[in-house]
């Protein structure tokens, strides 16, 4: 093939390149060619990224909320606690839960995939200028409108997980009941998470504002005995800048096991206070200083409390009468049903 037929920067095979008329050309290897299964696996990757990101998150905050509510439902929380409750909440999540946070985080890997193909959508259109007035409007309602629920079910799924730990629900009926139960109790649910997230954002600011005063200090040497240590900079400001977001983050992070436990505690306190009345039955499993706030009080419970010193392994067993009553009757009249039904077919063959 005769080096005409050439131009700039075109495609070439080195094994069948011919230039006679340009011999300082030559033929390299630039890329590899577009291909659909690449496309396929770079998306796949994506999506199975976001996934097991989301699932990670869901098994933390299991875990958590098996803690606390495993804390909360033990009677006499002095003598009756159960040890190494960590390790007990892994197990049981790693044994029992990781459908409901897988299942929990590919709802929230949807959601995502769909606000990212809108912005995706949004930006080729007007790579083509197609975004006239009334599609960005449209665009702007469909984002504002997956953005709220995606807080949404965020919001809906960190209290699924917490009836998951407490009772042992699957996840759509833990949500189901995590959600009447608040809307049953929305008052005291709306000023208490207003009044959480007021402490855990001072929380946050006081901690970077220390970090950020002790490193100015540091920085610019107003302790003597750390000249040595800290040599001499001279811009501060960019180190007070990362050391600030990295303390923001860092509190952050911690502050979240502060969060889900105020939000466990909250739900299995709705529970309490809706299945148990302080008898001897159905005694509150409240703490003693959460029972003198709300003016509530046990009655003697010196018998329910001098029985075994170990706690049952799941939370949900600690919660007695009302719980899981129904569907525990329901699934043994089930079973007598079915056994005298074979009963009957064997009498009458």
């Amino acid at each position: 093939m005769d080096g005409q037929n050439y131009t700039h920067n075109s495609e070439c095979h080195p094994d069948q390149f011919d230039c006679s008329s340009c011999p300082e050309s030559n033929c390299i290897f630039f890329r590899y060619g577009p291909s659909h299964e690449v496309a396929f696996y770079q998306v796949f990757n994506v999506i199975y990224g976001i996934w097991v990101l989301f699932s990670l998150v869901a098994f933390g905050q299991l875990v958590l909320a098996g803690v606390f509510s495993s804390w909360y439902f033990v009677l006499d929380k002095k003598r009756n606690m159960p040890a190494c409750l960590l390790i007990r909440a892994l197990k049981q999540t790693c044994r029992y839960h990781l459908g409901t946070a897988i299942f929990g985080a590919l709802i929230l890997t949807l959601l995502t995939l769909i606000r990212m193909g809108l912005d995706y959508l949004e930006r080729k259109l007007k790579s083509y200028n197609q975004d006239n007035a009334l599609v960005k409007a449209i665009l702007a309602c469909m984002k504002c409108f997956f953005w709220c629920l995606e807080k949404f079910i965020r919001y809906l799924n960190r209290n699924a997980y917490i009836m998951t730990a407490i009772q042992g629900t699957n996840f759509c009926r833990g949500a189901r009941e995590a959600f009447v139960l608040l809307l049953e109790n929305v008052l005291r649910v709306a000023v208490l998470t207003r009044i959480t997230n007021l402490i855990i954002l001072i929380s946050k600011l006081v901690i970077m504002g220390t970090s950020l005063g002790i490193s100015y200090l540091m920085l610019s040497h107003q302790f003597q005995w750390m000249n040595e240590i800290v040599g001499h900079v001279n811009y501060i400001f960019v180190p007070l800048l990362l050391i600030g977001f990295g303390s923001f983050v860092v509190a952050s992070l911690f502050l979240e096991v502060y969060e889900m436990g105020v939000d466990t505690i909250l739900l299995s306190f709705l529970i309490d206070s809706k299945h148990n009345d302080g008898s001897k039955a159905r005694p509150y499993f409240m703490s003693k200083s959460m029972l003198k706030l709300l003016k509530r009080v046990n009655e003697d419970l010196t018998e329910v409390s001098s029985g075994e010193p170990d706690a049952p392994e799941t939370a949900g067993d600690d919660v007695v009468s009302d719980l899981k009553p129904r569907n525990q009757d329901t699934k043994a009249a089930r079973k007598r049903a079915k056994k005298s039904r074979k009963k009957k077919a064997r009498s009458n063959s």
